[in-house]
């Protein structure tokens, strides 16, 4: 029923995401990049991330203060931004290190659903589950996850909801 939809909306090989507005969603090919407030694009972020944690996390809530959310979740947010774009090594080890510095814990050897194996970064009892690539910081798949049994669903605690792969 989706494919036949898609095909009768003209087969696009773009679209607005369901979630944002500001976000575009392509099935073009080539590497996306994620700005905090803008669509995907090709072009690298127009910003550099500071490379120590406790200055990333100030500029991160300097920047996006008035927004929704707790600033765990904002951080987050922000921080997921980093795994899947074009930044240094230095600048992705200070997301990590500031998410760890906020209580969020690490579970090696994750495979996503691709069975792409990696890092699992979450926060107890978060639904989000990020894996990434322990060789170079990159995510790979943001998972959500069932922390509880769903009866009405026949979903068992642990069970992955939906996930979106990024490599």
């Amino acid at each position: 029923a989706d494919a036949a939809a898609w095909r009768r909306a003209g087969s696009p090989a773009s679209w607005t995401s369901w979630f944002d507005p500001k976000v575009k969603t392509t099935t073009a090919a080539g590497r996306r990049y994620v700005t905090p407030g803008r669509p995907l694009t090709g072009t690298p972020p127009p910003f550099s991330p500071p490379t120590n944690p406790a200055k990333l996390k100030a500029y991160l809530l300097a920047h996006h203060q008035g927004e929704a959310g707790t600033r765990r979740e904002i951080l987050w947010n922000e921080a997921v931004g980093l795994m899947m774009g074009p930044y240094t090594p230095a600048q992705r080890a200070a997301a990590y290190r500031m998410l760890a510095s906020l209580g969020f814990q690490m579970k090696p050897s994750m495979q996503d659903p691709a069975g792409q194996s990696g890092t699992g970064v979450f926060f107890p009892g978060s639904t989000a589950v990020a894996i990434v690539d322990p060789a170079t910081g990159v995510l790979l798949c943001i998972e959500q996850v069932a922390k509880q049994p769903i009866p009405a669903a026949h979903v068992a605690a642990g069970t992955v909801l939906y996930y979106t792969m990024f490599k």
